[in-house]
């Protein structure tokens, strides 16, 4: 089932689905989800909506990242996956679009029921706590004195599988 859900402050529809899907799988506001990509983005040397961005921030809050199968690899959509888990969240990855699934429902911005997910994050028993503690005022102050902060430590990029 598909429900509209946008929280984009400014209503936007394309651009921010990776900003859409975490707000909704950690329960907080765009804002929030989006300083939270920036800021990992940051510490990671990668853009705050790349797979390893999202990766490193989902599995902090307890979320862990399989592949879907490829019994039907071209069949198999967001629609059959919020059908097959109807209790949960979930973020899936399309390979051009990410969309959280709550408890058999695909949250988006617009209808992407018949998009065909390649992998997906799922809430793992434990991990940071539900709630977030910090506020979206805390996290811009966070990433601004980011910026300013010496940035000479090593760059992960080297460290990560590109593969």
């Amino acid at each position: 089932m598909f429900e509209m859900w946008n929280p984009s402050p400014t209503g936007a529809r394309v651009g921010d689905c990776a900003v859409r899907a975490v707000s909704k799988a950690l329960g907080t506001d765009w804002e929030t989800a989006y300083t939270m990509l920036c800021l990992k983005g940051f510490e990671l040397y990668d853009m705050p909506n790349s797979n390893y961005v999202i990766d490193a921030l989902l599995s902090e809050y307890g979320f862990e990242r399989s592949v879907v199968p490829n019994s039907c690899p071209h069949c198999y959509t967001v629609a059959d996956f919020a059908e097959d888990h109807p209790s949960g969240s979930y973020v899936l990855g399309t390979g051009n679009h990410v969309v959280c699934v709550t408890d058999g429902t695909i949250n988006d911005s617009w209808d992407s029921s018949n998009e065909v997910p390649i992998y997906y994050w799922s809430k793992k028993e434990r991990g940071k706590e539900d709630g977030l503690s910090l506020h979206t005022d805390d996290l811009r102050s966070e990433l601004l004195s980011a910026g300013l902060r010496n940035t000479t430590h090593a760059d992960p990029r080297s460290q990560r599988n590109r593969g």
